[in-house]
Parts: structure tokens; sequence; C-alpha cells
């Protein structure tokens, strides 16, 4: 199993920071095919990108997974989920629930659309292993006791019903992949997070731009992470400039 990650540095505020990400994708995704997965950060493309890739990808044997940033979805502008399997570009309306803890705290309806439209859409059976796609800040589906050393528990861990449905999507999956639109605060407590994703085996991964607007840089530690049994894998660097970094993982 390997795995390709892609951060990008971006301007939150500035879509036509995206413009050039096409020849990128197109880069990637064609020269590195024995990749089993490549997954770009959030507000990968732009919509107007979409038929030339479509048209020039060559890959059928990576899952690459991204996102249009100015997409419309039920008559709204919002950043949209895609992905290319077996050459194939695959459009299932996947879009984010919820971006902050203070969104989900107490409000179980955004969860159970979440674990449902996990079920229904986000676990992508590719070579024998399923991938759950948790957008950004989704990955708050979890929570941290601080004063238990941040230990990771479901947000709802006390409802029965709720429990019982993540336990057993959390049992189905092999690879979590959490790609953000910028690096996202409290870094300690989401390594927890990382770790409770990758137990038992399992793979957890997340890529991140680098927001120019919020001063940070693309060469931080924190742009890619990839784990497996609670342990950091080191990436091999593939290809890097000032905007742009692509990393290998190779999971033994």
């Amino acid at each position: 199993m390997k795995i390709g990650l892609v951060s990008f540095t971006i301007n939150s505020n500035d879509t036509n920071t995206a413009e050039n990400h096409a020849n990128f994708f197109l880069k990637f995704v064609n020269s590195y095919d024995y990749l089993n997965i490549i997954v770009f950060s959030g507000w990968t493309i732009l919509k107007q990108d979409i038929k030339e890739i479509k048209k020039d990808i060559i890959n059928k044997n990576s899952l690459v997974l991204f996102e249009v940033r100015d997409d419309i979805y039920n008559g709204e502008e919002m950043h949209k989920g895609y992905y290319f399997q077996n050459g194939i570009l695959h459009d299932r309306n996947i879009v984010q629930i919820f971006s902050k803890s203070s969104e989900v705290n107490g409000n179980k309806n955004l969860v159970i659309k979440l674990l449902e439209q996990i079920k229904s859409k986000r676990i992508i059976e590719h070579k024998g292993r399923n991938i759950c796609w948790l957008i950004c800040g989704e990955i708050n589906i979890l929570k941290n006791i601080q004063k238990q050393r941040n230990k990771v528990l479901f947000r709802f861990e006390n409802d029965s019903i709720l429990k019982e449905k993540f336990d057993d999507l959390y049992k189905e999956i092999n690879i979590f992949v959490n790609p953000t639109h910028t690096i996202m605060g409290n870094q300690g407590k989401l390594a927890r997070r990382r770790e409770y994703l990758s137990k038992d085996n399992k793979i957890f991964c997340s890529v991140s731009n680098a927001d120019k607007r919020l001063k940070q840089k693309i060469s931080y530690k924190s742009i890619q992470y990839c784990y497996k049994n609670e342990k950091t894998i080191d990436g091999e660097l593939l290809y890097k400039n000032e905007d742009v970094v692509f990393k290998e993982y190779p999971m033994t």
C-alpha cells in the first residue's frame, strides 16, 4: 500500500489561488500511477478544470480524492468532493457536514447526517480496502477528554444508538483520509485523534493547504500526517517548490 499526499499554498480568501492546481493535478496523477491512493488537500481545483482533467487523465490504478472549490450544491456555492477510480470520475454530491466542535456539540442531527453520508457515500472500496473520507473539521465527530491526557472518545459516547452506528462503521474501515482546507489548530488534541483512527492496524492520513493569509508555510510539519497502528509514518518527498509539496507514504 502506497499513499500519496499533495498540499498546496493558497489564500483562503482568493479562489484564484487554485487556478494553477489543475496542471499539478494531472502531472502528479498521471506520473505516479503506482500509488494506490492519492489524496489532495481541500479546495483542490476549480470547477472549470474538471472537463480538462477528465479528458486528460490516464491513471487507472490510483484512487484519487480531491475537492472542487467553487462547486454548486442545492443552489449554493460550496466545495464538493469528487474522486477518480479506474480512471472514471465520480460525483456523489459529497459535501462537508460541519467544521467546528462548537457546531456539533449537542447537535446529534449533524452527527446522524454525517454517519449516514459516510455509510452511503464516503466509504470507497479500493483494492480490497475500505477508505473513509472525512472532510476537514468533520474529525470533530471525535472529542478529547483533556483531564484524561486528551483521551479520545466518540462525541456522543453516551448515546448507545449513535455509538453503535459509529462503532459499526469504524470496524468496516481500513483507511481514514482527512483532507483539510487550512492547517488546523489544537495539534496536540488532533494527534490523539489520529492515533485513535489508526488503531487496530488501520491507517489515518491528513493533508492540508498552507494558507498565506494566516501566514502558514508549506514547510510546516503539520501540513501532512500519516499514521498506522497509532504511530507516525515518514513520507518520501516526490516533489516540492514554494507552492506545492507531494509526498509518498509507504505502508508496510
